[in-house]
This record gives C-alpha cells, structure tokens and sequence, in this order.
C-alpha cells in the first residue's frame, strides 16, 4: 500500500510540473514543448507548407486569421522587406531594415542578415495580446531567398 501511495504521489508531482512548464515564456498554455523546439517547428513547418503549396498558398495562409495561435505566429521577409505578418498587416510592404525596438536595438537588421542555418533574435515588439511591448526571442531562417521567422514573447 504504501508503494502505491508513492507511486501516486509521484505521478501527481510529474504532472503538476508538466502542467506549469507548458505554459511558461507565452500566454499559450497549449504549446506543451519547450517554446525554443516549439518555435523552430512552427518556422520549418512554414517552410514545408511553402515548399510543397507554393509561395501563393503559403502566404495566403500565414496572412490569415486561422494561423494565429494565441500570440504565436509566422512572419515571412523577402530581402528587406515584410511581405506577410498576421499580426500587424499594416506592416506588410515596408522595410524590415530599418526596424529598431524601444529599446533602440537595430533588430531589423538581425531579421534580414539570417541564414539558412537560422538566428535567434531578440528584441521588444508590441505583444499581439496585451498591445504592450514585450521582450520577443525569433528564430528566423532564410529559405529560397526568404526569411521565415516566428517566435515568443516573455
């Protein structure tokens, strides 16, 4: 008996530390996986969608509500500039380069210069949920003369 109340007790423990980690570093408690491998996905997904749809029907979607989850989102740059970003469509067409955050950081530079190896970048940018500016860490890679990135808030 009490092995079994052990074993119980474990199991609970390993499953409330479960449930804390998955939401922590965005509001979005369903992501389940660190934010860092989470991100990365998200990246190479969209570029998987974009290899095997073709440019047209990969921007349309990630242009789109439905590929918004909670503050997660993918943003799309060719050469300097954005070309799609769910989150702010106001942005889409102007130079990416030229971006510094509130903090003064040139992060727009960062975006452009990626590889295809990817970089993280961090900078502060208007969280999509609370409008306020929040600290952003990207992952961007260029792919076909692209930059694909997403990334999370803390």
């Amino acid at each position: 008996m009490n092995q079994l109340k052990r074993l119980v007790v474990i199991l609970v423990a390993i499953l409330s530390a479960a449930a804390l980690l998955s939401g922590c570093g965005d509001d979005d408690s369903d992501i389940g996986t660190p934010v860092e491998e989470y991100t990365k996905y998200l990246v190479q997904q969209a570029i998987d969608r974009y290899d095997a749809e073709g440019r047209e029907a990969a921007f349309a979607y990630y242009q789109s509500p439905e590929s918004v989850n909670g503050s997660w989102y993918v943003f799309i740059l060719e050469d300097d500039l954005s070309v799609v970003n769910a989150n702010q469509p106001d942005i889409v067409g102007t130079s990416t380069a030229e971006r510094i955050d509130v903090n003064g950081k040139p992060y727009g530079k960062e975006l452009v210069a990626a590889t295809e190896d990817g970089v993280w970048v961090d900078y502060f940018f208007a969280h999509p949920v609370t409008g306020e500016a929040a600290e952003k860490h990207t992952w961007a890679v260029r792919h076909d003369s692209l930059v694909f990135a997403s990334g999370w808030y803390q």
